[in-house]
């Protein structure tokens, strides 16, 4: 069985390899949307086995990843301003850039 912070390692490796810029920050949050849990909780369960429930809803996430789907859209979310939005296909996601025009 898979441990949490070796799916850590090998996701990094994956996205790292197929051109993803930040790889480490994203398989982080792909992670933890995956086995649903804060980042604070998060670096708690590296050790913990990644059970098979947990693996295949992570492996659809990296697919469509991979496949370059934009990440929040993956997640389904996106933080901006402190706030976080629901975003999907045909919203737009809001950018960093964007809240120093907001501040």
């Amino acid at each position: 069985m898979t441990r949490v912070g070796d799916a850590l390692r090998d996701l990094q490796g994956q996205l790292t390899h197929h051109g993803i810029p930040e790889a480490r920050l994203e398989a982080e949050l792909l992670l933890m949307d995956a086995l649903q849990t804060d980042r604070a909780s998060f670096y708690t369960r590296l050790t913990d086995t990644l059970l098979p429930p947990v693996a295949d809803v992570l492996a659809f996430l990296v697919e469509r990843r991979l496949r370059r789907e934009p990440l929040a859209y993956v997640l389904g979310h996106r933080e901006f301003y402190g706030l976080s939005f629901q975003v999907a296909p045909g919203v737009l996601i809001p950018r960093p850039e964007t809240e120093l025009l907001v501040e």
